[in-house]
Formats: C-alpha cells, structure tokens, sequence
C-alpha cells in the first residue's frame, strides 16, 4: 500500500498542474433540482453541485472520477483539493467531477448527517446517467477524497444505494456504486 501513495505522490509533484487541460473550461450541474436546507461553502444561498473538469479528446480514457476535497465538514479545500487534482486528473486522461457538499453549519447547530453523504449519492447517479453526454465510461466511474472528503469517498464506496427502479426520479433508479 505505501509504495501506491509514494507514486502517486510523485506523480503529482512531476505533473504540471498550472492550468486546466481542456478547452473552455470547467462546467458546474447543481446536484438538486431545488434548493436544499444546510451550508456550502461560498456564496450565501449557494446549493451542492459538481464541477465537471473534461479530460481533452486526444487523451481521454474514458475513466471518471469523483472528487469529494476536505475540510473537516465545516468547509472544502475546493482548491487544492478539487480544482487542483482534477486538472492533474486530466493531464493524465481521466475527467473528473468535483463535489460541493453541505457542510456543517456550526451556528445552527444542525444535524450533519446524512446530508454530505445524499449529495455524493446523487453526484455519482448524475455522473453515471450523463455518462455519455460527459463521454465517459459508466462502468468506469471511481470516487477519491482527503480528510473528511475521503471519509466520505469511501462511505460511497460501502454505502451506496442500489437504485430502486420503482422511484418516480429517474436518477434514483440509478446504482450510486462506484467502480473503484
């Protein structure tokens, strides 16, 4: 296990990683079709969403992933923790989708759970059910995350939902199963 941290960690340091590597930028889909009660971080009113970094044509694999950046539940790292290891992600041929989730609102003493952990469900059924309007994979959808981010990656990853083919929203007729 320690010798996949020491390359990863290499091959981000040898990367670089000044600048997206598509063509007219990221787009950002919010992740609920209305407003959701609970913080974001950024501007007041501002609900969860993704972040779509595309991998460029001449190198895309296909591969997606979906990144959940830390910040102890009380805020994201969007930056280093997001938009950074996306555009790493592109150079290397994988596009990724990075996930802002509410966080805690320490001032209203609201109950956390499970409201990140709906956010990344719904990421993922996003991700997978645009997939080929995304061109990616649907069977090559991965998560990644760091501190609270990758608490919440690998929840995804034992937590998922099935999908129900009963429910009367399409996306949660979806399997929220990542594929690594």
């Amino acid at each position: 296990m320690k010798i996949w941290i020491r390359i990863f960690v290499s091959a981000m340091l040898l990367c670089d990683m000044s600048g997206p590597a598509v063509a007219g930028g990221p787009q950002t889909y919010n992740i609920w079709p209305r407003k959701v009660a609970g913080k974001v971080q950024g501007e007041p009113g501002e609900q969860p969403s993704i972040t779509h970094y595309p991998a460029s044509g001449k190198n895309a694999s296909g591969t997606a992933i979906v990144v959940f950046p830390g910040g102890g539940y009380s805020g994201l790292a969007m930056d280093h923790e997001g938009k950074q290891v996306a555009e790493w992600l592109n150079s290397i041929g994988v596009s990724a989708f990075v996930v802002k989730y509410r966080t805690r609102d320490w001032g209203n003493e609201c109950i956390l759970y499970p409201k990140p952990f709906d956010d990344g469900i719904r990421a993922i059924r996003i991700v997978r059910a645009r997939a080929e309007e995304f061109h990616i994979d649907p069977e090559k959808i991965g998560v990644m995350g760091f501190s609270a981010g990758g608490h919440l990656a690998s929840t995804m990853g034992t937590h998922f939902r099935n999908g129900d083919p009963e429910a009367t929203d399409p996306l949660e007729r979806i399997t929220s199963r990542p594929n690594f």
